[in-house]
């Protein structure tokens, strides 16, 4: 119920796919996980364009949980043109 929760990627849904978008998105999911999840070691935060699909995003998180050291990985799509075809 904390308003500021999240990392504020509502406000890129139709930013273009450009290296200025995929840094600021890169560094407030950096900002986001380094406040609200306590329990990782954020190792590091990467967005790169979505490959063939020129509205998606793919932000790749690497993390390693502190209580027993194993180190993950995550890739999360973000559309930043749902909906749109083309």
């Amino acid at each position: 119920m904390n308003a500021q929760f999240g990392c504020g990627m509502q406000d890129y849904v139709f930013a273009g796919n450009n290296a200025a978008t995929q840094a600021a998105i890169a560094q407030h999911v950096r900002d986001a996980l380094t406040n609200y999840e306590p329990r990782i070691e954020l190792l590091d935060v990467r967005v790169s364009a979505g490959g063939d699909l020129d509205n998606a995003l793919l932000v790749a998180i690497d993390y390693r949980i502190l209580d027993n050291n194993a180190m993950h990985n995550l890739v999360y799509p973000f559309y930043i043109t749902e909906g749109e075809v083309g």
